[in-house]
């Protein structure tokens, strides 16, 4: 489908009504970014919202779909007039006669059902398409990890026990995060993950800041174990409760609309 099309379409309906951007995702319980990307093509509104947007723009739901006004369907008129008269007259449908209006109506469902299916396929693409960045992003968060980790084999002993160490943190913080129902909800999951992820690199980074933030290696006693393990923590604490922050707002947005809260 065309997804610009589309979105130049939702643009010109929210004109029309004389709403800001802002405006709307307020109507919406949705960020005002979220309303631009749609209106961009980059992004289209879930099906729930879409149908929101339906009622919300007094249009149909294919209009939406097919980014454009259709001209107001008018099922074959000589045929809807033969069959009241034939219904008028009280005779009865010939064996395998159809009724001509129930067979538009079906068709025109068919269409706006095909419709549907293709959005749904749209939608799961980029649904793919963020999952493949995510597990990209948690393959980059790796990497660091190892990266570190060898500078730490080449400086000092004991770089299993931090590797083992961050492994252990990446757990518990997966299921600390994950037990809050915000997190687990569909639209949180990935930002969770990229916040799990975020949390690896960024703590990384700050081993690598603290121990080698002069080129070589450089030994803090049994305080670097300490200065070790608050680095992966800020990282981890930064970056996680960054994505609960997030993932709540949004649910409480979403419940907000979902409870009718319109401007």
């Amino acid at each position: 489908m065309d997804t610009k099309k589309c979105g130049a379409f939702l643009k010109e309906l929210r004109r029309e009504k004389g709403l800001t951007q802002q405006a709307l995702a307020e109507a919406l319980g949705v960020s005002g970014r979220t309303v631009s990307r749609w209106e961009t093509g980059v992004n289209l509104p879930d099906l729930d919202l879409l149908l929101e947007l339906s009622d919300f723009y007094q249009i149909e739901l294919r209009a939406l779909l097919e980014g454009e006004r259709r001209p107001v369907a008018q099922p074959p008129q000589g045929a809807l007039q033969g069959e009241a008269e034939q219904e008028a007259a009280g005779l009865p449908r010939l064996p395998g006669e159809d009724n001509v209006g129930e067979a538009w109506k079906q068709d025109e469902e068919r269409r706006t059902l095909q419709r549907i299916a293709d959005y749904s396929t749209a939608q799961e693409k980029r649904l793919l398409k963020n999952v493949l960045c995510t597990a990209a992003a948690g393959a980059a968060a790796w990497l660091v990890s190892l990266t570190v980790t060898f500078r730490f084999a080449d400086g000092v002993e004991g770089s299993e026990l931090l590797f083992a160490g961050e492994a252990a943190a990446v757990l518990l913080f997966a299921v600390s995060l994950f037990a809050l129902p915000a997190n687990r909800a569909p639209g949180g999951v990935m930002t969770t993950l990229a916040g799990i992820f975020g949390g690896i690199t960024l703590g990384n980074l700050l081993l690598l800041l603290v121990f080698f933030g002069s080129g070589s290696y450089y030994n803090y006693g049994l305080q670097g174990a300490f200065y070790a393990l608050g680095c992966l923590l800020a990282g981890f604490v930064l970056c996680g409760a960054g994505a609960t922050v997030w993932n709540c707002r949004r649910r409480r947005k979403e419940d907000r609309r979902k409870a009718g809260r319109k401007i």
